[in-house]
């Protein structure tokens, strides 16, 4: 893997975590409550807010659809706050 794509993944992944954190305090959920209606551990969902954790797009929708946010919103707002780099 390349440098560049290393720091892609991790940048994604801090995204990412960011959007569940927020959305979860939004909701008025403990990371323990998202653990329980996520069916995941509070340490995956731990790793995942804080862009520690490699997801699936199986595991991220499962931790969306209880925030009542779907993944196509998701990703928009992660382009949205982090539009890609028009310079190839």
């Amino acid at each position: 893997m390349k440098e560049d794509d290393k720091n892609d993944e991790e940048e994604y992944r801090e995204v990412v975590g960011k959007i569940v954190k927020k959305y979860r305090k939004l909701n008025g959920m403990s990371q323990t409550d998202l653990a329980r209606v996520s069916d995941l551990g509070i340490t995956t969902i731990n790793e995942i807010e804080n862009g520690r954790a490699n997801f699936s797009a199986e595991t991220i929708i499962s931790v969306l659809r209880p925030l009542r946010i779907n993944f196509t919103d998701a990703l928009k707002i992660l382009l949205k706050d982090n539009p890609p780099d028009q310079n190839p």
